[in-house]
Order: C-alpha cells, then structure tokens, then sequence
C-alpha cells in the first residue's frame, strides 16, 4: 500500500543517518584517535615547479662563487694532504682527484699571500737575529724591500708557471685544466709556512736543512700528482715534470739565498754620511810702500 510504504523509507532513512553519526563518534572517541589525525592531517601540496639555474657574466662575481666553496674541514684536508706527499701512493685517489670533485682558489690565495708577507717578516728578522747571535745590534734596519720582491717573486712564480705548464698540456693534449695547475702549486707553497719560523734561527746549517726539506717535500707534492696526467705522453711527459722540479728547485734557492741568508755585521755597516770641508779660506796682504824720512 501507498500509504504504509511512505513511514518504511523515513525508518530506514533515519537509520543509515544515526548508523553513519555512530561511526563518526567511534572514530573520534578519545581510545581511537585515527578519525583526529585523520582531520588534522593537511592535504599533500603541489610540488613547486623548480627554478631554472640563474647565469652569471664573466665579470660578475656570482661567476665565480663556485671556486671558494670548500669548508673548514675540507681545507683541513687539502692541507694535511700538502705537507705529506707519500700520502699520494698507491695511487688512486690523489689529492689531484679531490680537487677536481671541487675544485678551489680559496686554499691557494690565501696560502700564496700569507707566503709573501710571512717571508718578508721572516727575513727580516732572520737578519736581525744574526746580528744579535754576534752580539752587535746598531748596524741593523729593517728591509722593507723584501716585501717588493717577495710579491713579485712568489705571486708571478704562482701564476706564471701554471700557465705556461697549462699552455704545454693543452697543446700536448694532456688531461690538465688551468684550474688544476693553480690549485696544485697553490697547495704547494703550504709546506714554507711552518719552516719560515724555525729557519729565522742564526744557525746557517739549520736554515739550509728547513729549507731544503720544505723544497723536497713541496716537489715531491707537485711531481706525484701531475705525473699521472703527464705519463699520458711519455715523449714529452718525463722532461716536463723535470722541468717542474727545476723550477720549484730555483725557488726554494732564492728563498734561502735572499730570505734566510746569514749577515755578518761588519757586512751591513751603514756608510756615514759624508761631511764636507770649507775650502780654504786665502787672505791677501796689500802690498806696503816705503816712505823715506827726509
């Protein structure tokens, strides 16, 4: 019948209703919390569309930022590799590896100036301490040209040869970038930084030791990584790397024989000025005539 049906529909409408309200208060009752996290929790976000890499000019210096990022710790590294070569065997890796995962002229800039200006102090005072091992300090003065030539020397030494040695494997077609050359014989100069302060004792044998085993340690360190790229052409490989060895030999003479050379007082004696004499002062004498008395 019609009329009965109508009430059967409101019954069962009414009950999905309470049966639907039952499960929501279960969900959120405080002994299940599934229904609370499932309110809280956001809806997942729209992934961002991803910024195109920004291009810097030549002349800008975001261009480079790229070339001073190295942390402390893998400075650290770099350096502790610099002052013992023999850490480069068995090779693979080598510290020539590292560099070229991040490469880097902060380690080399900062290691070339302290170079110059630790090498000006020190030969300074290397100076004076001689002059106080012989007991005569009054003849001394500072020498404010070893700042001049430590910058020509050690800056043009630091950039010059890792041109011409990058100019040789690009024309020789040997795997070395310009920017490996600079790091390298950047990291190079490291090991002058602690024997700069012993050799400023007065003893002539001490100085030739420290400087010497500085020059050994930093050939070893420029030879040991680049003659993996160098054995690459043999026929010019073994004379380039000798090359290098020379060079780096003339630099570590001119740091002993200009820097930490022993001077002897009576060497460096000042010249006084020089005085000058009046010239001697001539007086004439008028001539007397003879009166006669009568």
């Amino acid at each position: 019948m019609a009329g009965s049906s109508e009430p059967e529909e409101e019954v069962s409408i009414t009950n999905e209703s309470d049966h639907a309200g039952l499960l929501r208060q279960q969900q959120n009752a405080p002994g299940d919390t599934r229904g609370a996290i499932e309110q809280l929790t956001p809806a997942p976000a729209e992934p961002a569309l991803a910024e195109p890499p920004k291009t810097y000019s030549w002349y800008q210096p975001e261009a480079y930022r790229y070339l001073f990022n190295v942390d402390d710790m893998e400075l650290f590294h770099r350096l502790k590799k610099s002052l013992f070569p023999w850490s480069l065997i068995p090779w693979p890796p080598s510290f020539l590896d590292m560099i070229r995962a991040n490469p880097d002229l902060y380690g080399p800039f900062w290691i070339t100036t302290t170079v110059v200006f630790l090498m000006a102090a020190a030969g300074n005072f290397a100076e004076y301490m001689s002059f106080v091992f012989h007991g005569d300090t009054s003849g001394w003065e500072p020498d404010f040209s070893y700042v001049t030539f430590s910058a020509f020397a050690i800056y043009g030494y630091n950039i010059i040869v890792p041109l011409l040695l990058w100019g040789l494997s690009k024309f020789l077609s040997i795997n070395l970038s310009l920017l490996d050359c600079l790091c390298i014989y950047g990291y190079a100069l490291f090991v002058f930084i602690p024997v700069t302060i012993v050799a400023v004792a007065p003893f002539e044998w001490l100085r030739w030791v420290m400087v010497c085993l500085a020059g050994a340690i930093s050939i070893a360190f420029l030879v040991g990584n680049f003659i993996r790229e160098l054995r690459a052409n043999l026929q010019y490989g073994l004379f380039i790397a000798l090359g290098i060895a020379l060079l780096h030999v003339g630099l570590t003479l001119t740091f002993k024989l200009y820097f930490f050379h022993l001077v002897h007082p009576i060497h460096k004696v000042t010249t006084p000025p020089a005085t000058t004499t009046p010239p001697p002062t001539t007086t004439t004498v008028a001539p007397t005539t003879a009166h006669p008395m009568f």
